[in-house]
């Protein structure tokens, strides 16, 4: 259920003590993976999983911005993590009414205030990651909320994005706002699943060549519905530096099996040896 506050209130009242995580929390910074997983609002048990090759973007909430008004539908789904896996806290924004420009840098500066806060609300995080298809208008919202969130958050935790596909095969805006005002973005994931319109020009051009890196690596957000895909290019995944999986109707053991051979890596400890 969304709860809605005018950006004058406090919005960490928008914070739900609701628990959603349980594992056991290492006290030691762990190295990114190559394989992250994204888990959205399932109850899903991933205690299985290899932490060693493998990590996870769990949404943490869904933030609606209606003009001048910010609402927020947290996470309640329960998350089961092996201990020391590499946890990265998504948030998911949507924009209902662009706010007046007289308020858009308040309006940005409070929602990220609001996402800092709920991401570290879920105990030790190693990253954030904002999932925004920001429209041609809602760019500079944008920009300006991806600058904010940098300067909110503490240095050595991660700061990721993902990408509408066309964002890194021909619309240049992502790059030219990187390249103007100095984002700080440590990982762009183009998301190359439930595209619609452009779908069979997009992955004609996936399959010659991969998106080319964001500030220096490459990353890339596939979904386990669409494996042709991933079969597609599967002799050009170790070249990236980051691969993200979604699973819509939820991760389970078998998922994560078909997951590991479509990237060809086992993401499941082995039950027999003593982990």
């Amino acid at each position: 259920m969304f709860k809605f506050v005018s950006i004058a209130a406090p919005l960490l009242a928008l914070i739900s003590s609701t628990a959603v995580l349980s594992a056991e929390v290492s006290s030691e910074q762990q190295m990114p993976p190559k394989i992250m997983l994204w888990s959205w609002q399932k109850i899903e048990d991933l205690s299985r999983l290899d932490s060693r090759k493998v990590g996870v973007a769990l949404l943490v909430g869904r933030f609606t911005v209606d003009a001048n008004k910010i609402a927020l539908e947290p996470r309640l789904a329960q998350l089961q993590l092996p201990s020391g896996c590499y946890r990265e806290a998504v948030a998911r924004v949507e924009m209902k009414q662009l706010p007046k420009e007289a308020d858009i840098d308040s309006v940005s500066s409070k929602l990220a205030d609001a996402i800092v806060h709920l991401a570290l609300a879920h105990g030790r995080v190693d990253g954030l990651q904002v999932d925004f298809d920001a429209k041609q208008l809602e760019r500079p919202f944008y920009v300006k909320l991806l600058k904010n969130l940098r300067s909110l958050l503490p240095p050595d935790l991660s700061l990721s994005m993902t990408a509408l596909a066309s964002w890194s095969q021909g619309d240049q805006w992502l790059r030219q706002a990187m390249a103007k005002d100095n984002l700080s973005i440590d990982f762009v994931v183009p998301m190359f699943f439930t595209m619609g319109v452009g779908k069979d020009k997009a992955l004609h051009l996936l399959q010659e060549s991969l998106p080319g890196p964001f500030n220096g690596r490459t990353a890339l957000g596939l979904s386990l519905s669409e494996s042709s895909t991933i079969k597609q290019i599967s002799g050009k995944l170790r070249s990236l530096d980051r691969i993200y999986l979604f699973c819509s109707p939820g991760w389970r053991d078998d998922r994560l099996k078909t997951a590991g051979n479509l990237v060809g890596q086992n993401l499941l400890k082995e039950r027999n040896n003593g982990i």
